[in-house]
């Protein structure tokens, strides 16, 4: 039986302002067997800290007070005596002396069920500590920093085991940029990012597979608030579906000089259906792209060269974001810049005449474009695409 790509897809950013980076990313990978894909995601991220409620959630992690909720869950282990954590002895003692007694409720409730607390309790308590108990506080960055580190490694192994260098395994993203005027309506933006992203994946999966040859492609994707219609409402599978038919028809059925590809969307998983360790994986890297690379790059960050946007995502997630075809044609870049670069990649491949990138763009995502553009044109001279 043939195998399958897995595609893992979270979000980052606040979709309803146009003020800062958006992202849509995460990261796929092909399995010889094309049905029970976690490629063992799930025990490793639990390995990496066993205090960690499982599914752990960037939105929370990242915030230091956050791990006053593994504190507690270790105390619980402490008292069999199982092992000894000293970081978190400052914070436990401090969480006691917090006047905020609902809080501490919620909080202690959550971390004894494993389910997530309330976002704004953690918040209130991470502003508390921090500014009466600052000691405490620091403290918590230790297990917080060790903790994304691990994640980074473990992205690296999977990366290494999957065959990263040989374009098994590789980071998809596609990002846009702040902007005053908005092109459509914000609610929209997600899904519109969400078809970019499976556009730009479609492509470089095409781009390295035998020719003729029908490619299954399985969609896995985070839940959200979306609009359709004008209702603003819980994605469903039938959301994923549509984009994915979109893209299908935008590059074409595919045909005997170029693969043809068969999307599979799965039903969309929030945190409290427990997703898979693929789906926690894609939220750290949805995440860490745009807070970390696309968002503090800004307008005139390049896409490559040391600290470029295809660097600095490689080597801070440990994971590819271009794959290498032959010597002859030029890497293509796995994240794409939605907007005109992502029209001006789609008439390359289509054979058409690209039209021009405005310098309002970001830098980066105008030379990814002209990455692919180069790169279509010699896959194409090659026989790989019409």
């Amino acid at each position: 039986m043939p195998g399958a790509w897995h595609v893992y897809i979270d979000e980052s950013g606040r979709f309803e302002s146009n003020h800062e980076a958006l992202c849509v990313a995460g990261w796929a990978a092909y399995r010889e067997r094309p049905h029970g894909a976690d490629f063992g995601v799930s025990e490793a991220i639990r390995a990496i800290d066993p205090d960690v409620p499982f599914p752990p959630h960037a939105a929370f992690y990242n915030m230091t007070g956050y791990w006053i909720v593994p504190a507690l869950r270790y105390a619980k282990r402490e008292v069999a005596g199982k092992v000894e954590r000293p970081e978190f002895r400052a914070a436990l003692a401090a969480f006691d002396r917090w006047s905020d007694a609902q809080g501490r409720t919620e909080i202690r409730r959550a971390a004894m069920s494993g389910e997530e607390p309330d976002f704004t309790t953690v918040k209130r308590f991470d502003r508390w500590l921090r500014d009466t108990a600052r000691a405490a506080w620091m403290a918590l960055e230790a297990p917080q920093r060790r903790f994304q580190r691990g994640m980074v490694e473990l992205m690296t192994k999977i990366g290494r085991d999957l065959g990263s260098d040989r374009g098994g395994c590789f980071l998809v993203a596609a990002c846009d940029a702040p902007r005053q005027n908005p092109p459509r309506d914000l609610n929209d933006t997600y899904l519109w990012l969400l078809r970019a992203l499976l556009e730009r994946t479609a492509q470089a999966i095409i781009a390295t597979s035998t020719a003729g040859t029908v490619v299954d492609v399985r969609v896995h994707v985070s839940r959200r608030r979306v609009s359709h219609e004008g209702l603003v409402r819980s994605i469903e599978q039938v959301d994923v579906d549509r984009q994915a038919n979109a893209v299908v028809d935008t590059i074409g059925p595919g045909g005997p000089i170029r693969a043809r590809l068969k999307f599979w969307c799965t039903r969309p998983l929030d945190y409290h259906d427990k997703p898979s360790g693929g789906i926690v994986l894609a939220d750290f890297v949805a995440n860490h792209l745009r807070s970390r690379v696309a968002g503090e790059m800004g307008l005139r960050g390049r896409w490559a060269g040391p600290g470029g946007f295809a660097n600095r995502a490689s080597v801070t997630l440990g994971l590819p974001s271009q794959r290498i075809l032959t010597g002859f044609i030029p890497d293509i870049p796995t994240a794409a810049c939605d907007g005109v670069p992502l029209v001006a990649v789609r008439a390359a491949v289509a054979g058409e005449m690209p039209p021009p990138i405005p310098a309002t763009v970001p830098r980066w995502g105008a030379e990814q474009a002209a990455m692919w553009i180069e790169g279509a044109a010699a896959l194409r001279q090659a026989g790989v695409w019409p």
